[in-house]
């Protein structure tokens, strides 16, 4: 599963020495505004701005990174690799399994930024959604470790929630993970840090992730330059989807 992300993360890097590629916008004419019904009496406001106007520019991404926004083709594996599990992995516990998502012009969209020195990648999210974020937080409440067995690899998924930051959204969380593999290989880890704010019908995450790591490197642990990146990213973001929500 981890080689399949690291193929992954080097198909970027093709990407970004192509040139910069732009994620098309898509869409139909919709009215801002307009509620999305979710469960009986819970409704999502509806954002009509394209999520591809919404996402940060690469150029927004600090150095080292080196970002491009992915093209539709490319956005089904990006978003599987950032949930931890990749797209052929199976969760046991199965309610562990993370939300599915929709792929379309509009529906995901996904800018990611690479340091080639490290393997070090920033992504950011933006998914059109049907629920609220809560959901998502009581479920990593209940899985704060899971099993996910994908092809030729098995390995273990740990979750932990930490104080969401303050930014102007429905609802926020923060989430660190790590994906141990024990099985098909040399082991590898995968740390994740992960902030995830929702307004309306969009969720906008922002993810550092990093290979290799040891505990005490994993990312969040104490790299200011690294933190300050993924929270301006981050906090950019959802200012803009509020403005839009306005």
């Amino acid at each position: 599963m981890h080689r399949g992300r690291i193929r992954a993360l080097a198909a970027v890097a093709v990407l970004i020495g192509a040139g910069p590629v732009v994620a098309s916008c898509g869409g139909g004419e919709t009215v801002a505004g307009k509620p999305t019904q979710v469960s009986a009496g819970q409704r999502l406001t509806h954002i009509a701005t394209p999520l591809a106007r919404l996402a940060p520019e690469p150029s927004r991404f600090p150095s080292p990174y080196s970002a491009v926004a992915l093209p539709p083709e490319a956005v089904a594996q990006a978003a599987a690799d950032l949930t931890g599990v990749g797209r052929h992995g199976v969760v046991r516990p199965a309610e562990c399994t993370p939300p599915a998502q929709r792929f379309g012009p509009d529906d995901t969209v996904v800018v990611v930024g690479t340091d080639a020195a490290t393997r070090r990648t920033l992504s950011v999210q933006l998914t059109r959604v049907d629920r609220p974020l809560t959901e998502r937080r009581d479920q990593l409440t209940r899985c704060l470790k899971a099993t996910v067995t994908s092809p030729g690899a098995q390995s273990t998924l740990t979750s932990r929630l930490q104080p969401p930051p303050p930014v102007d959204a429905d609802d926020v969380i923060a989430v660190d993970q790590t994906v141990e593999s024990h099985g098909g290989g040399p082991a590898l880890r995968q740390s994740m840090q992960t902030l995830v704010a929702q307004v309306g019908d969009v969720r906008v995450s922002a993810t550092q992730m990093s290979f290799g790591a040891s505990p005490e490197d994993a990312i969040g642990g104490g790299d200011e330059g690294e933190s300050a990146a993924i929270d301006t990213l981050f906090t950019d973001t959802v200012v803009r989807l509020r403005k839009s929500a306005s």
